[in-house]
């Protein structure tokens, strides 16, 4: 029995050393393969994901959850699937494995609305970089187009492109206009996406130009014969060279001329749909509040000519009453007083500081002012409404705001309600005058001030 059992024990250690390296060897390949295919899967996503990741953690700490959700749901909400799929037909006239990536992008971002709410910030963050990550950027432009905000990633490309121009960075400032000309033809702006100068470089073999070119004749509406030209070359460089990015991403399918036209009508209407429901989008001017306005101007109106027209009759009279008294005091200067200048500032008829004197000039200066500031009431009122106005655009509120900066110093009635008329100083003013205790002191020691004594006061 222990002669059985040894050579059973010496059996089972032979058979295990026997295959134990069979084990550690298939172990080993097997180990080696996932990783070496985890480490190729990954290779081109490494950068993006750390970016992500940072970006997130930013995020977090800056914005609540409910405000991402929020911001997430507007961006899938706002937008169907007819205006997101402008950067698809985009990939589709590249072919192969681009157009296929975009897709798969397009369901994945709906899926995901916080990748769409994040665009921007990432697309910013990438820009920033000292080396910017192109084949990032590119998959980054089609979320900024999903989402809606075209026109920000426009702006940011444009500064990139400005900064990167300053730096001497050459080859940075060609690939960020080439990313920027896809952004405007999102866009609908072809104007401005032809005269970009990347689209004039021939220095570069590049087939991002010609069919740029091809994309913006079409649209445009150039003769057909054009665009057939320009897209025949975009095929010429695309087949000779491979279309810069990953190599999953060189694979091209053979585009017809007729498939291009097909791909183009859907961009364009595309671009049409989304302009229309941009200008949907923006508030136009409340009917009900530019009546209530018009309504209010017509009352100031009816009020600056009723002050005007008053103020006017009392001055007239003021200047009857001084001439008749003029004339009865001195009957015999009747040539005199008829060739006397009347001014509406002081009238010399009393003695030196005497209370009719003064009286006149505080009732003619105080009469200026408010003829001024009835003059400019009309136009301020209409500059603070403009400025208080939320629906109207920034530009135009800060346009009249300066406007309303410009206007004469003491053409607004608080500057003259609680004031002095002599002085202009707003505090300690005597509501029977009008005139500050300085000024009151000074005239009613020298018996200026009708009815006011230096024993009196």
């Amino acid at each position: 029995m222990v002669n059985q059992s040894k050579n059973k024990f010496s059996m089972k250690t032979k058979y295990g050393a026997a295959v134990a390296p069979v084990f550690l060897l298939a172990a080993a390949y097997v180990t080696w393969n996932y990783i070496n295919r985890g480490l190729w899967r990954k290779k081109d996503d490494e950068n993006g994901r750390d970016t992500r990741k940072s970006i997130g953690k930013n995020i977090s700490e800056q914005r609540r959850d409910g405000n991402v959700k929020n911001m997430g749901k507007e961006a899938s909400s706002g937008r169907d699937e007819r205006t997101l799929s402008k950067s698809v037909s985009m990939g589709a006239i590249r072919g192969g494995k681009l157009a296929l990536q975009r897709l798969l992008d397009l369901h994945s971002y709906r899926g995901d609305t916080s990748s769409l709410a994040n665009a921007e910030l990432e697309f910013e963050a990438l820009l920033s970089k000292e080396k910017p990550d192109f084949g990032l950027l590119q998959r980054d432009i089609v979320k900024m187009e999903m989402s809606g905000k075209e026109a920000k990633g426009a702006e940011l490309l444009k500064k990139a492109l400005e900064k990167a121009r300053k730096e001497g960075k050459g080859h940075e400032a060609y690939e960020i206009e080439m990313l920027l000309v896809e952004m405007l033809i999102y866009l609908g702006n072809m104007e401005e996406a032809s005269k970009c100068k990347c689209l004039e470089d021939e220095v570069i073999t590049d087939a991002r130009r010609p069919l740029y070119q091809t994309i913006i004749h079409y649209l445009q509406g150039h003769p057909m014969k054009q665009v057939e030209e320009t897209f025949n070359r975009f095929r010429e460089i695309q087949i000779g060279l491979q279309w810069p990015g990953s190599s999953e991403e060189c694979e091209i399918d053979q585009v017809t001329f007729d498939e291009f036209k097909k791909v183009m009508e859907s961009l364009k209407h595309e671009i049409e749909d989304g302009n229309k429901r941009k200008l949907k989008t923006l508030k136009p001017f409340p009917r009900r509040r530019f009546s209530e306005s018009m309504a209010s101007l017509r009352r100031v109106l009816l009020n600056v000519t009723s002050y005007c027209q008053r103020s006017l009759t009392q001055s007239s009279y003021s200047t009857s009453g001084m001439l008749s008294r003029s004339v009865v005091k001195h009957a015999n200067n009747l040539g005199q007083i008829q060739a006397r200048h009347f001014t509406t500032t002081l009238m010399k008829s009393g003695p030196k500081h005497s209370g009719t004197e003064q009286g006149v000039k505080r009732n003619s200066a105080d009469h200026r002012r408010r003829l001024l500031a009835a003059r400019f009431e009309l136009r301020r009122k209409l500059y603070k409404a403009f400025c208080k106005d939320p629906d109207l655009p920034s530009e135009m509120r800060d346009k009249n705001r300066y406007k309303l900066s410009k206007l004469p110093r003491n053409s607004a009635f608080a500057r003259i309600r609680n004031r002095c008329v002599f002085t202009g100083r707003s505090r300690s003013v005597t509501e029977l005058f009008r005139v500050s205790r300085i000024v009151f002191r000074g005239l009613a020691s020298k018996g200026a001030l009708m009815g006011i004594t230096k024993s009196s006061w």
